[in-house]
């Protein structure tokens, strides 16, 4: 039992220090589509599965909003990729 609360403590000090370094948050972001505008909330660049959207139409499913969202993701990161290997 002592090794089981061991592993409690380990595995919530891990989410909190996975945590920690998440602060990379864009600002939300739009994006336009035939049933109306997405907005996202994008977080690393490198990234995008973490993406989501924050608001979406009513005739749009959260599920349909999220996959927009990681699909701007990809673009944004495609874009950060680019820069950096030019730089």
């Amino acid at each position: 039992m002592r090794l089981f609360g061991y592993f409690i403590a380990v595995g919530a000090l891990s989410a909190v220090a996975g945590c920690a370094g998440m602060e990379k948050e864009t600002e939300p972001v739009q994006v336009n589509t035939a049933k109306g505008v997405v907005t996202c909330q994008l977080y690393l660049p490198e990234v995008v599965m973490l993406d989501e959207s924050i608001a979406h139409p009513s005739a749009m499913s959260l599920e349909e909003a999220d996959d927009i969202c990681r699909q701007e993701g990809v673009r944004v990161m495609n874009e950060y990729l680019r820069n950096q290997a030019s730089s």
